[in-house]
C-alpha cells in the first residue's frame, strides 16, 4: 500500500461517493453503498455515541465502553441504525471520510515502521547524591552503593583519613564504576596472603547457610550460641555500628588499600571504629538481648566489588 500525502484521500474513498442528499438503509455496509474500506475502521475504535444519530441511542456492540465482540465473516460490519433514526449524510460523510484517511496514514506508519532493538543501559537505582548522616563513615557509604572507597574519595575531593561530615553531600554518580563491555571480564583476585600483615581465614567455625552466587554478595553462616564472629584477615576497623539490609550490626574492615571485610550480625560488638585488629579478633560473641544467633553474612570487596571468598579463605569455608 503506498502512502499519500496529507489531506489526499484513496481513491477508494472518493470513486463511489453517493449522492450526499441521500439516507442510510439498514441493509447498507460501509465497503459497499457508502464506498469507505473496511481499512478505515481498523485504526480507531468507534465511540459509541455519533454526533450523526438524533435520540442520544447508543450504537449497537458498544455498551458501558467496551465494544461487543464478534465473528467477522469477511466484510466489516456497521453498528445497526435504531429504526426511524436517520443519520444527518454530510456530517456522517466527512467523518467517514476522516476516519478513512487516519486509517490510511496509521497504517503507513506501521508499514514503514523499522523493528528497534532495545539497547538501553541497565536502570541504575544508585542516586546521584548523599548526604552524610551522623554515625556514617565514608567506607559505610561506598559500600551501601556497591562504590569503591578510593574513587568515593576522589569524586569528592577528599584525602586520607577521608574524614566526613553530617550535612555534607556527596556525589555518587562520578564515583560509579564504569560498565564493562559484554563478556569483558577482570584480572583474577590477587591469591591469600597479600592481605594486609597476614593470610586470610574463616570469620566463623558455623555451617554454611548459603554460598556465594546467585544474587548472594557473600557466604551466609549459621551461627550457633557457641559460635564467635572473628577478622578474617588483619586490618583496620573503619566501620562500626548499624547494620544494614537488616542486621543489627556491620562491621567493616579494611585490608590494605583494596580490600574490605565485612560483616554483618545480630550478636553484641566486640569491637570499636578505628580500631587496628589482627587476623582471628573478636569481632562478636554475645547475644543481645535474648534474641537467636541467627545468621552472619560475610562479605569480601575488592576495589568496591564483591569477590567470592572462598577464593581467599579456602574452598571448604
Amino acid at each position: 500500500m503506498s502512502c499519500r500525502p496529507a489531506g489526499v484521500l484513496p481513491a477508494a474513498a472518493l470513486a463511489a461517493r453517493p449522492d450526499p442528499r441521500a439516507a442510510a438503509r439498514r441493509s447498507d455496509r460501509l465497503h459497499g453503498r457508502v464506498a469507505v474500506p473496511a481499512l478505515a475502521l481498523a485504526g480507531g475504535r468507534w465511540r459509541g455515541r455519533a454526533r450523526g444519530l438524533r435520540g442520544g441511542h447508543r450504537s449497537a456492540g458498544h455498551a458501558a465502553g467496551h465494544p461487543r465482540r464478534g465473528r467477522s465473516r469477511g466484510r466489516s460490519a456497521v453498528a445497526a441504525v435504531p429504526a426511524g433514526v436517520s443519520p444527518a449524510p454530510g456530517a456522517l460523510l466527512r467523518r467517514l471520510a476522516a476516519l478513512a484517511l487516519a486509517g490510511l496514514l496509521l497504517g503507513c506508519a506501521q508499514a514503514g515502521r523499522p523493528p528497534v532493538a532495545e539497547r538501553s543501559p541497565v536502570f541504575d537505582a544508585r542516586p546521584d547524591s548523599y548526604v552524610v548522616v551522623a554515625g556514617d563513615t565514608l567506607y559505610s557509604i561506598a559500600w551501601r552503593f556497591g562504590l569503591d572507597h578510593q574513587r568515593l574519595a576522589r569524586a569528592n575531593g577528599i584525602r586520607p583519613p577521608f574524614t566526613i561530615y553530617p550535612g555534607q553531600r556527596l556525589r555518587l554518580r562520578e564515583a560509579a564504576p564504569v560498565r564493562r563491555p559484554p563478556g569483558a571480564t577482570r584480572p583474577a583476585a590477587p591469591a591469600a596472603g597479600q592481605a594486609e600483615q597476614g593470610s586470610w581465614r574463616k570469620p566463623t567455625d558455623a555451617p554454611v547457610a548459603r554460598p556465594f552466587g546467585n544474587g548472594n554478595k557473600g557466604i551466609d553462616y549459621r551461627l550457633g550460641t557457641d559460635h564467635r564472629v572473628r577478622a578474617a584477615a588483619a586490618g583496620e576497623v573503619v566501620y562500626a555500628g548499624s547494620g544494614l539490609g537488616g542486621y543489627r550490626h556491620l562491621v567493616i574492615v579494611k585490608h590494605g588499600p583494596a580490600y574490605l571485610s565485612a560483616y554483618s550480625f545480630d550478636l553484641g560488638m566486640a569491637v570499636a571504629e578505628g580500631q587496628r585488629i589482627k587476623a582471628g579478633a573478636l569481632l562478636a560473641d554475645k547475644v543481645v538481648g535474648g534474641r537467636r544467633p541467627g545468621t552472619l553474612h560475610f562479605e569480601i570487596r575488592r576495589d568496591g566489588d564483591p569477590v567470592d571468598p572462598r577464593l581467599l579463605i579456602g574452598p571448604d569455608s
